[in-house]
């Protein structure tokens, strides 16, 4: 890209060349605008030493790549910080509001100046003693100053108070939801718990009628135990009565062997049946004996149980019943954080209202003040120097006030004095305005827009190399909004110089990043390495590189003072 550039230039270079090798000096260009612009570009560059000028172009050229990367980068951190001056900007013009306690000095102030301003056009004799009286004004206004500050630290504990309020606020509010979930909890708990309790109560019942007719079983066996106790001591009451009726056969056998061998059988038929009987009788007492045991065994589990589910049930009574006693609690505490939310909204509500009368207050405090700050350089007279402003739409900024050069009132937008400060620089740099007021500096296009939205004079004072001075004046000088590419307007001419400046009218601003001239393959503010309202280029440029200071003067003049000045047309007139 750079070798591309230099190609052309290079080849520029030559055609100039060859033009000025096959013109003659008595050639005149012809009348056209464009030709006769041509012309003007042709014959200053063919004053100025061309190689020397190239070669340094070149070796620029060569280093142009790197220089963009650090230009971007810069860029990029000069757009940071004009954003955060902006912001810082915004927000003490939002502080600036807060000047509710010093309405009545300013009142006061305003008293005082409009006193001074009625003596002033009574007589010029007094302006010493209204100067005075502006001095301390100023003061009372640094002590303003302060007192702000204070307000402004005020506010802002005002201001973290209601933001610690709004994080109570919200954690109470947090808390209120957490409580409510528990409370859900709690009575899906209770639910559950209250299921299962009805579960275990039928359990309960169950077991009470089985232990019931356990009981009824076991009074059952015992009865019919007892029977089988009573039957058995009769069969061994029989089998005795037998055993001796045995003892009384056996001493009759040996008389009666006949009747009582037929008596002995049917007596131990007798006896086999009750003895198979009484065996019977064993059995069922066993298998009794088993069952009451079982059935005790069955009845003491169900009592274990019953005293379990006993216990479980008289817990869950108590689990219940602190369940109860908590959302009591929690809903007297909901009750009171609401009661205090209340209070600390209607705190809020109090506190917004008291802050939007300040606010109000202060805010036409505020226009009181910005009558007091002047709009012009026309309050301060004679007294040239750095003074303070208040333009709508920017608000406070330093301006240089000039009553030297070309009479009272002049504010200097413009200044080239000594070389010492690069004109090489961005958009951004360009909109904001750079430098200083003790050597060279441009004002910035953002504020030459604000000032020239009235109608506004605008006074050029030049000094050529050969000490001679010139001086141009235009009567409607504006420039337009960012939009716009800051347009430049100049109105009627008037000067001891040819009105050069009249060809970059209507134009945009160009900076290196901001290209808007009428050079389709150029960019003029790269080959004069400064911003300015190129149109095909520029037949004057105020704002080059110091030592290519130049002005079109039916020939080239080149230039090193430079002061560009502006003033309201009305006042003048007055």
């Amino acid at each position: 890209m750079g070798r591309i550039t230099f190609n052309r230039v290079f080849l520029l270079m030559v055609l100039q060349i060859f033009l000025v090798a096959t013109t003659t000096g008595d050639e005149k260009c012809e009348s056209d605008r464009k030709m006769e612009e041509q012309c003007r570009l042709h014959n200053y560059k063919t004053v100025k030493p061309l190689l020397d000028y190239f070669r340094q172009v070149r070796n620029e050229i060569e280093q142009s790549e790197t220089k963009e990367k650090q230009i971007s980068e810069l860029n990029s951190d000069l757009m940071e910080k004009y954003r955060e001056i902006v912001r810082i900007h915004e927000t003490f013009m939002k502080e600036a509001a807060l000047l509710n306690e010093y309405k009545n000095k300013v009142n006061k102030g305003e008293n005082d100046l409009q006193l001074c301003q009625n003596k002033v056009d009574k007589s010029e004799s007094e302006i010493n003693s209204k100067q005075n009286t502006i001095l301390n004004l100023e003061e009372q206004l640094s002590d303003k100053s302060t007192n702000l500050e204070n307000c402004q630290v005020q506010l802002k504990s005002f201001n973290s108070s209601l933001i610690e309020k709004d994080e109570n606020i919200k954690a109470l509010n947090s808390r209120l939801i957490e409580k409510d979930e528990n409370i859900k909890r709690f009575s899906e708990n209770i639910k559950n718990k209250t299921e299962h309790q009805k579960a275990l109560e039928l359990e309960l019942e169950k077991s009470k009628s089985i232990s019931i007719k356990n009981e009824n079983d076991i009074q059952l066996c015992r009865s019919e135990i007892n029977e089988l106790n009573r039957t058995s001591e009769n069969i061994r009451e029989e089998q005795k009565k037998i055993q001796l009726k045995l003892k009384e056969s056996e001493t009759k056998l040996i008389d009666k062997e006949k009747d009582k061998s037929t008596n002995l059988e049917n007596c131990q038929v007798q006896l086999k049946s009750l003895n198979s009987r009484l065996i019977e009788r064993d059995e069922n007492i066993k298998i009794f004996s088993e069952n009451i045991k079982n059935n005790t065994e069955h009845q003491k589990k169900l009592e274990l149980k019953f005293e379990k589910s006993k216990s479980t049930l008289i817990k869950q009574k108590k689990l219940i019943q602190l369940c109860r006693s908590e959302i009591n609690e929690l809903n007297r505490t909901l009750e009171n954080n609401r009661e205090e939310q209340k209070k600390i909204q209607l705190k809020l509500t109090e506190s917004e209202t008291k802050l939007i009368d300040k606010v109000k207050d202060n805010q036409l405090c505020q226009s009181e003040l910005d009558k007091l700050t002047p709009t012009t350089c026309i309050p301060f007279g004679d007294y040239s120097g750095v003074h303070q402003l208040n333009v709508s739409g920017i608000g406070l900024f330093d301006v240089l006030c000039d009553s030297q050069l070309a009479g009272p009132g002049w504010i200097v937008i413009q200044e080239r004095v000594g070389g010492n400060e690069s004109f090489t620089r961005d958009w951004a740099t360009y909109r904001k305005g750079f430098g200083s007021f003790q050597s060279d500096f441009f004002l910035g296009l953002e504020k030459l827009h604000r000032i020239t939205s009235l109608q506004r004079l605008l006074y050029i004072h030049l000094v050529a190399e050969n000490e001679r001075t010139y001086n141009a004046r235009y009567d409607d000088f504006k420039i337009s909004d960012e939009d716009n590419g800051y347009a430049l307007s100049l109105g009627k001419f008037n000067g001891t110089i040819v009105d050069s400046m009249r060809y970059n009218e209507n134009m945009k601003f160009s900076t290196f990043d901001h290209d808007n001239d009428n050079a389709d393959d150029d960019n003029c503010a790269i080959i004069y390495e400064s911003g300015w309202w190129y149109n095909y280029c520029s037949t004057c440029n105020l704002n080059a590189p110091y030592e290519d200071l130049h002005w079109y003067n039916i020939e080239y003049i080149f230039i090193k003072e430079v002061k560009m000045l502006i003033r309201p047309k009305e006042e003048m007139k007055k």
